[in-house]
């Protein structure tokens, strides 16, 4: 979504070796053929349009073979799109379905062009039968250019993690300092590291862990990572948040205001919840829905306060469980047949429509899917 840059470098080449090492195409899944990745050889993104071409045709043709490798017809029930610059693959690819899931306002993203974004998002959802909105917040947006935008809020695998957390009696012993936890990529446009230096140096009773990926930190994120009472472990594997964080009191969300927090819903909430840790920071509109398990604090000053009240919930039954069954409710294993149920009942419905390909409107089956969405939409609430 935006151009490469000189720091992009390593990633650029360990991308290239790649595809010349695999041949541009990936079996994920190993000895099973449910699942093929098909790395294509893209340009890096720039707002220009002979690359865009490019990349569309270059992913076109990438699939194209890979169907030929597997005897597989040229054409699929769904074109499922998670992300704007490649709209246009859906005039190359035969298909019955087009879903546009957004996750994030990608155009809000730092270091992109807004508006060449929003013009290639306006080109997908003129062709997309149905559109998955991450949060209401962005649903909201979306609506104004389709009638058929469905919530369906970001999930996590959290099952794994519930079955791991200890439940038994602190391991804590008494004198310990309290834990305040983050996982989650350290860059400034993800972490706002002013408030969270500001907090840390005012607590220095407090042990602050950070877990993940280190980015664009920043003079202030560079700071912290020098604090005494901060502790960095670098990328965690999820199998292991459980134990690394047993002995945390609080989650922190210290998300910087702005518009790409305000529509995206965070995964790591889940994760945090799974873990039975009350979770402090900004509750933007979009984390509406666990608005009684997320401490809203939005100054330095006002830390403190909600992290002792945190600390306090995490020792109470009542919030525990209420943390486990919103993390349990929003699993893969529980939404993801919900995800299904809507996208069959949408295939059925252009299916019986008769409608074929050559003949569909630029918002095809619009009409078809808004009563289907909207009956959906209660069914996920």
């Amino acid at each position: 979504m935006r151009a490469a840059r000189l720091r992009d470098a390593g990633r650029l080449a360990r991308r290239f070796r790649g595809f010349l090492g695999k041949g541009g195409a990936l079996d994920a899944a190993g000895e099973s053929t449910q699942v093929e990745v098909v790395a294509p050889a893209f340009v890096p993104w720039s707002p220009v349009a002979p690359v865009r071409a490019w990349n569309v045709r270059a992913a076109a043709s990438a699939v194209q073979r890979r169907a030929a490798e597997r005897r597989w017809p040229f054409r699929y029930d769904v074109l499922w799109f998670f992300s704007v610059p490649l709209a246009g693959l859906e005039a190359r690819i035969p298909h019955g379905l087009v879903i546009y899931h957004a996750v994030d306002d990608y155009a809000a993203n730092p270091g992109v062009d807004p508006e060449l974004l929003r013009r290639r998002e306006a080109e997908l959802l003129e062709r997309a039968d149905l559109v998955f909105a991450a949060s209401e917040p962005l649903a909201e947006r979306l609506r104004a250019r389709h009638g058929t935008v469905v919530v369906w809020e970001n999930v996590s695998d959290t099952e794994p993690l519930l079955d791991a957390v200890h439940t038994g009696p602190s391991q804590k012993r008494a004198g310990d300092h309290p834990v305040a936890a983050y996982v989650g990529h350290l860059s400034a446009h993800k972490v706002d590291f002013a408030l969270l230096l500001e907090v840390v140096r005012g607590m220095p009773d407090w042990t602050f862990v950070l877990a993940g990926v280190i980015g664009d930190l920043g003079e202030a994120g560079r700071r912290l990572l020098k604090e005494l009472n901060v502790q960095h472990v670098g990328p965690v594997a999820r199998a292991e948040l459980p134990r690394i964080f047993e002995d945390a009191d609080v989650a922190l969300l210290p998300l910087p205001p702005s518009d790409l927090h305000e529509s995206s819903f965070p995964m790591k909430v889940f994760d945090y919840l799974a873990l039975g840790l009350p979770i402090v920071g900004r509750r933007t509109r979009a984390l509406a829905s666990c608005a009684g398990l997320i401490l809203d604090v939005r100054r330095a000053e006002d830390y403190r306060r909600a992290m002792e009240e945190g600390r306090t919930l995490r020792l109470q039954q009542d919030f525990r469980r209420r943390a486990g069954e919103m993390a349990r409710r929003n699993s893969w294993s529980r939404r993801i047949v919900e995800l299904e149920q809507h996208v069959r009942g949408a295939l059925e419905l252009i299916a019986t429509s008769g409608q074929k390909d050559a003949e569909r409107p630029k918002v095809s089956h619009g009409a078809l899917l808004r009563q289907s969405a909207a009956q959906g939409e209660q069914e996920f609430r």
